[in-house]
């Protein structure tokens, strides 16, 4: 019985501290309406570029992810990209 309590109370004192640290570890960011990242490409310039499977559209920040705006077709459905110099391929 007593190796059950020491175990439970080992596995207890790896777990919590897990559990604690884990809270309030994501934020919002501006811009982008929601769902999940498909793609991400980074230009020379250190722009930052996604496609969400939301809208499927994509989004650029040139500010390191603070702030995100709609960029590329506006009417088309994106799936994946690529970002060639000033050239933009998506499909």
């Amino acid at each position: 019985m007593r190796t059950i309590i020491k175990l439970a109370f080992t596995l207890l004192s790896f777990l919590v501290p897990f559990c604690v640290f884990a809270q309030d570890s994501f934020s919002a960011l501006n811009g982008i309406p929601g769902g999940q990242v498909k793609s991400i490409q980074f230009d020379a310039a250190g722009q930052v570029y996604i496609v969400e499977d939301f809208q499927q559209k994509i989004y650029r920040s040139s500010d390191n992810g603070n702030t995100w705006t709609q960029f590329g077709p506006a009417n088309a459905s994106v799936y994946d990209f690529l970002i060639d110099g000033s050239d933009l391929y998506y499909s």
